[in-house]
């Protein structure tokens, strides 16, 4: 039988970083796709349009790794909140 050892309070707070983590790897991102794309209106050339595919693309990239990255905070989030409600039904059942 497998050995489980789980502190829900730090899965929730590491939970609540990742989301904090989340809001600004978007915000900078987006800041970054509005640099990149205020080039668009005044670059034009193979130079430009290559570069214009290159953003396309990490802009696809960017999405995937957010996508990602919330993903694990909501499996822990969910963990969490699975290991909470295990331990309080065991204590209850244990309780007088």
């Amino acid at each position: 039988m497998a050995v489980i050892q789980v502190d829900a309070q730090e899965i929730e707070a590491t939970v609540t970083r990742t989301r904090e983590s989340c809001t600004v790897l978007h915000n900078e991102a987006a800041s970054l796709m509005s640099h990149l794309r205020s080039l668009e209106n005044s670059w034009r050339g193979g130079a430009a349009e290559s570069f214009q595919q290159l953003a396309g693309e990490w802009e696809v990239v960017q999405r995937q790794v957010q996508e990602s990255i919330e993903s694990i905070r909501d499996a822990l989030s969910a963990a969490g909140v699975q290991y909470s409600e295990v331990e309080e039904a065991n204590r209850k059942r244990f309780s007088r």
